[in-house]
């Protein structure tokens, strides 16, 4: 059985060049908070939710939008740090499965011992 625990928190930041225009969007602005909840803790969800707020400022007639995540989690007691990098443009990104993900941060905490 494998367990493990996950906290996250975080919004989305979106950006129109041409206007200098932005957006601070939380989550549970579109999603139940457990809806929010499993969606921070998930790199391919929160990627997914990305273009899901592209595509509506694109039909709100915005254009070209560009869309940051700002996530931190915390794996397994380890202190919050950044699930995604905050300066990639995830409006730009696509899920690659074959390789890790550049705009996914990498753990810098390693699991206490007890």
């Amino acid at each position: 059985m494998r367990m493990y625990s996950r906290q996250a928190e975080g919004y989305f930041e979106l950006r129109n060049a041409a206007t200098r225009q932005t957006w601070r969007v939380e989550p549970t602005e579109y999603l139940t908070e457990r809806q929010a909840g499993v969606m921070l803790t998930r790199p391919d969800m929160i990627l997914q939710f990305a273009h899901h707020l592209r595509d509506m400022w694109k039909l709100k007639g915005h254009g070209s939008i560009a869309v940051y995540a700002h996530v931190k989690m915390s794996l397994n007691a380890r202190p919050m740090q950044a699930l995604v990098r905050p300066d990639a443009d995830l409006a730009a990104e696509t899920l690659n499965l074959l390789a890790p993900d550049a705009w996914v941060t990498q753990l810098t905490t390693p699991l206490s011992r007890i």
